[in-house]
Parts: structure tokens; C-alpha cells; sequence
């Protein structure tokens, strides 16, 4: 089992990486985005899972997406953050290229 220093050297490294993904995004709304069905299952998937490991509601999870998308220009990704205060963090799920498209925008071209 990996000791605490580990864990910390592990969670600071995948801070930095997140906070560098983040510096040259998007941040685009709910609203302006469409999602495939594989995407919105993901999603779905996603917000249920950590809302039983929190012992949230699954409505209070998705209402926390606002403000919290992503487009990752660089690789065509969606990134979503959700912020789970209750365990001191935020998880993350990332819709590549192809499973998501902004409303106004021609599928093939996202």
C-alpha cells in the first residue's frame, strides 16, 4: 500500500496537469453543447457514481455542471468538472472529440 507522501505527490501531479489542461480552455455552457448517447450514458454513469459514493443526490450533482465545461481546444475535448465539496475535490470526465458538438456547429466539424 502507498503511503501518504505518495498519495499527495501523486494528487499535486494530476493538480498540475489538470490546472495546465484548464489554462488554455474554453469554458462553454450546458446550453451550448449537444452530447451522442454514448456521451450522455458516460455522464450519466459518471454523475451516479459519485453521487452514491458522496451520498449526494444525482439532481444536485448535475446541477453543479453549470459553469464547470470545458473545451479543450488543443484536443477537441469536452472536459467536465464536477465539484464535490463534501470530499474536498473535484472529479472529472472528459467526452473526446466526436461525442460532442456546439448546438449551433455542423456534427462532422467537432
Amino acid at each position: 500500500m502507498a503511503d501518504s507522501s505518495t498519495a499527495n505527490k501523486a494528487f499535486e501531479a494530476a493538480q498540475r496537469a489538470l490546472d495546465e489542461k484548464l489554462e488554455s480552455a474554453h469554458r462553454v455552457t450546458l446550453g451550448d453543447v449537444r452530447f451522442s448517447q454514448g456521451a450522455m450514458y458516460t455522464i450519466g454513469l459518471a454523475v451516479k457514481e459519485i453521487a452514491e459514493k458522496c451520498g449526494l443526490f444525482t439532481g444536485e450533482l448535475t446541477k453543479r455542471l453549470q459553469g464547470h465545461m470545458y473545451w479543450l481546444e488543443g484536443s477537441e475535448s469536452l472536459m467536465i468538472l464536477f465539484p464535490v465539496p463534501e470530499i474536498q475535490a473535484e472529479m472529472m470526465v472528459e467526452i473526446p472529440q466526436g461525442h460532442w458538438w456546439f448546438k449551433d456547429a455542423d456534427e462532422r466539424t467537432q
